[in-house]
């Protein structure tokens, strides 16, 4: 008779350690997967929205840009243009928020007197802010020119929220400078509060380009559009909210000076600006989820539009 046995106890944990760690692998491949086809996903959808903003363009005879804003990681753009113009009160479920203000310099303890200057990179957007550590409100000032801070001792915060009509109004910036003469500059980052309706939100983030917004360039403004796929929606495209994880990590538009806007002329050539200069060399949106990365490309003089 053949002699048979059951697992030890040492088999049995060493079977489940192997088990275990197959698992995790597989687990890990799957994920790696479902990471790069979200990036994938998202790569193609800007690359499709790009070549529709320069197909409005050529079919339409109008001016259509793009320009990436900054907020701490909210990926999303809006189409605009002519002839796809919103209801007059939008409904909060899908209407676009207007990108956080950011400062320059930032929050600091400073041997010197500042100048503060306040943007916004929602185009007709207005900035309001208040300088006593208070949440801007409608009533608040509205933001003209930098904002002082001096003096051997000040320690002022400044707060900017900025509105845009029928747009949700964005987070409230805040920055703290503190002027002390002889002292020493530190590092700080940007503090971003979001209020909804379940409570307030406090994120710490530095700053970084995470979004944009794609419109007709009128002489008069700009025009947002509906979603072609749903006319009753505006094209509102939140990238972190459709593929989890992806976002866009970084723009470059050459010789915009700094700038993240980019139009198409009703040629479809890629302009710095609406009848500016066109550009020279590739613009390059870089999308990234994790370690991977996928770039969408825009060549000068034809725009076109593609990805590597």
């Amino acid at each position: 008779m053949r002699n048979s046995r059951g697992f030890t106890f040492i088999e049995l944990v060493l079977v489940m350690v192997v088990v275990a760690i197959f698992s995790v692998s597989v687990i890990g491949s799957i994920n790696n997967a479902i990471d790069r086809i979200r990036l994938e996903s998202a790569a193609d959808k800007l690359t499709s929205d790009l070549r529709y903003a320069r197909n409005m363009a050529t079919g339409t005879a109008v001016w259509y840009g793009v320009t990436f804003t900054t907020g701490g990681g909210a990926s999303a753009y809006e189409m605009a243009g002519p002839g796809f113009h919103l209801p007059l009160i939008e409904s909060p479920a899908y209407a676009a928020t207007v990108a956080t203000p950011t400062m320059n310099p930032v929050g600091d303890t400073y041997d010197s007197d500042q100048s503060v200057a306040i943007s916004c990179s929602t185009s007709s957007s207005t900035i309001r802010y208040t300088t006593d550590g208070s949440t801007p409100t409608t009533s608040s000032p509205v933001y003209s020119s930098p904002i002082s801070v001096s003096g051997d001792g000040t320690n002022m915060t400044i707060k900017a929220r900025a509105w845009r009509t029928f747009w949700t109004t964005s987070a409230t910036a805040s920055e703290t400078y503190v002027i002390s003469y002889g002292g020493t500059t530190t590092t700080t980052t940007t503090t971003t509060t979001t209020t909804t309706g379940t409570g307030t939100t406090t994120t710490t983030t530095l700053p970084q380009i995470s979004s944009y917004n794609v419109f007709a360039a009128y002489s008069t403004g700009e025009t947002i559009v509906s979603d072609p796929a749903n006319l009753t929606q505006p094209l509102n495209v939140n990238l972190s909210s459709r593929y989890p994880g992806v976002y866009v990590s970084s723009v470059s538009i050459p010789g915009s000076g700094g700038g993240n806007s980019l139009y198409f002329s009703p040629a479809g050539a890629p302009y710095l600006s609406r009848g500016g200069s066109a550009l020279t060399s590739e613009a390059v949106v870089t999308l990234s989820n994790g370690s991977a990365t996928r770039t969408v490309r825009i060549t000068p003089r034809t725009g076109r539009v593609y990805q590597q």
